[in-house]
């Protein structure tokens, strides 16, 4: 049961993810754009996709299937966007996706590390 709660909330935060992209541009403010200041919340987001897909696959998971499966949602999300008006399909909205996820990555292997968070021993 642990393993599927965590993988709910992965899907939950992918979930919050595409809504939050399905909202039309042209509402952020002109100096939010012109200094790339999207890229900043670009990072949080799929940091906390990372950090969740980390936990996830729990303790002796590596980074290849989490790295993958995370870039594999932002570069779906970046086409997605393409089709919303007033939002586009960025290549480097993508590649701050991957830092994000890859932060989350990191940020979250001590945590994921340590056998306290392993659910599976609870009864």
């Amino acid at each position: 049961m642990a393993g599927s709660l965590r993988w709910l909330l992965v899907v939950m935060w992918m979930g919050i993810i595409s809504v939050a992209s399905a909202i039309p541009g042209g509402s952020a403010p002109n100096w939010c754009a012109r200094y790339q200041l999207d890229k900043l919340a670009h990072l949080g987001e799929f940091a906390v996709l990372g950090a969740l897909l980390r936990f996830a696959f729990g303790r002796d998971s590596g980074w290849t299937r989490p790295l993958l499966i995370g870039a594999a949602f932002s570069a779906l999300d970046e086409l997605h966007q393409r089709f919303v008006p007033g939002r586009e399909c960025d290549l480097r909205d993508w590649v701050a996706d991957i830092v994000g996820i890859i932060i989350g990555l990191v940020l979250m292997r001590p945590i994921v590390k340590h056998p306290a968070t392993d659910l599976r021993r609870v009864s």
